[in-house]
This record gives structure tokens, sequence and C-alpha cells, in this order.
């Protein structure tokens, strides 16, 4: 009996000390965030192309948030992408910038969930961490469940 219960309290110690997954935006727009939990979603998209690259920027009244997806030809369904390099990730409020230029790949990545070549359109999910740019700056932002659908390129 005793062991009964120190498995059953074993047990509800794990349950309990797992992180709550943070649930998606139920939002029809085609690109949706959170931003250190503050629901973002908006209809004003912008593509910036060069070359293989693509940027993509969401706005409204009180954030720009901007995704950038490198060799968008050689990628395809299921591809996840860490954000390896600077500028991956960007977010502005007001007039301070945060980029995800100070951390490791495994603080964001973007995942493909559907991508038409020929249509020119790309979906999928992403979330990442940045830092204020500005020198000597520190603050950090955390963007999670993002979303973007139908994005045409």
């Amino acid at each position: 009996m005793k062991d009964f219960v120190l498995i059953t309290l074993a047990i509800a110690v794990m349950f309990s000390s797992c992180k709550k997954e943070e649930e998606a935006l139920n939002s029809a727009d085609p690109f949706s965030c959170k931003i250190d939990g503050v629901e973002f979603s908006t209809t004003a998209i912008n593509i910036e192309s060069l070359s293989d690259n693509m940027k993509i920027i969401a706005s409204n009244a009180t954030y720009i948030v901007s995704i950038s997806i490198e060799s968008i030809t050689a990628r395809s369904v299921g591809d996840v992408i860490p954000f390896s390099a600077s500028n991956f990730g960007n977010v502005t409020i007001g007039s301070t910038t945060y980029s995800n230029t100070y951390f490791d790949p495994s603080k964001g990545e973007i995942a493909i969930t559907t991508l038409d070549l020929s249509g020119g359109k790309i979906s999928g999910t992403f979330f990442f961490e940045a830092q204020n740019v500005a020198p000597n700056e520190f603050g950090t932002v955390n963007v999670t469940v993002g979303t973007f659908s139908n994005i045409s390129f």
C-alpha cells in the first residue's frame, strides 16, 4: 500500500510540473502570433524578395513583425528552419526593434506546413525570442504560436 501511495504521488508531481503548451490563436487573419502573451493578428502583409529569399512583414497600429525564409525554392513541406542567423525574426514596438540576433537557433524556428512553388503560396508556423537591438539594451520579447497562411510570394 505504501508503494502504491508513493507511485501515485510521484506521477502526480510529474504531471503537475509539466509546462502547459500555449494555445494557438483562433484568428482568420493570414498572419498571427502572440508577443509576450499579447495576441497579434493582421491582414496587412508585405513581402520583400531578394533573389531566392523572402521576408514576410506583418503590421498593425502597435507592432511590426517580420520573419525571413532563405532559399525558398529549395524548401519543401515539413522543413523546419532554425533561426541560425541574425534578423530571421524581428519585432518593432513603437521605436524599439527587437531581433533574434543574439540568441542560439533553438530560440526560434519556422516550420513550413504548405508550399506551392508554382502558385507562389506558403503557410507555416513560427516562434522566436528577440532582444532589443540598441547598444547596452537587453530587453527581450517572446513571439509564440505564430502562424502564416497562404502568403503569396
